[in-house]
């Protein structure tokens, strides 16, 4: 179900108006209705002049005009409780994202992922990594597109500890905050968390990922 919500045109007769409204948007909207039922109920049940009425009604369709248009769906949402087996290859990655910040280097190949509804191609690109005793800090930035205009990307924090003595294989920890999207990922927030096995002779990780991410709808 869509809430409801107010968002102000720039009409400047009625700005204090417009702040109010980005103020409290839901809560006026339901408000301001239910005032407009409520003083047109009582025009017609009490009978009142007929001069003074017209203009009151008047009056109060008039500021209605004003109001409504900026009264609209709220689109947003929540893709939640994300599980999703993964696998990806290690190799070389490129890709630009939609603000114009081009990556390139050591990554993670484009591979196919489901979130919710949207379905597309997800990749990432090491930005940085320092290596901390028998194991690695790692940061990366991933890019998801499904190719409809949907996209959004991360700002990485990875840890890779060995699991034995040969230097091949490693437990991966990466927590992937939402750094920005398009579309309906646009204003996107939330986090995935990533926790694999990732084989550095092979280059073949294998894992789970977890969260959650949420977008405006495209407002």
């Amino acid at each position: 179900m869509h809430a409801y919500k107010c968002k102000a045109d720039k009409i400047s007769p009625v700005s204090r108006l417009e702040k109010l409204l980005e103020f409290a948007p839901g809560v006026l909207c339901k408000a301001y209705f239910t005032f407009f039922q409520t003083i047109m109920f009582t025009l017609i049940s009490f009978h009142m002049k007929k001069l003074f009425g017209i203009a009151l009604g008047g009056l109060l369709l008039v500021s209605a005009a004003l109001v409504m248009p900026g009264c609209k769906k709220d689109k947003s949402f929540c893709i939640e409780d994300i599980s999703i087996p993964t696998n990806a290859t290690s190799g070389t990655v490129s890709f630009t994202l939609p603000n114009g910040t081009a990556y390139a280097g050591l990554g993670a190949l484009p591979s196919t992922v489901k979130f919710g509804n949207y379905e597309g191609q997800f990749q990432s690109v090491v930005t940085k990594q320092t290596v901390v005793g028998l194991g690695q800090e790692v940061e990366l930035v991933h890019f998801f597109d499904d190719g409809n205009g949907n996209t959004f990307w991360t700002a990485d924090k990875a840890l890779f500890l060995p699991l034995d003595n040969t230097g091949a294989l490693f437990r991966l920890t990466n927590v992937m905050d939402i750094a920005g999207g398009t579309g309906d990922f646009n204003n996107a927030s939330g986090r995935l968390v990533t926790q694999a096995e990732v084989n550095f002779i092979t280059g073949i990780l294998s894992g789970t990922l977890t969260g959650q991410i949420c977008g405006d709808g495209g407002e």
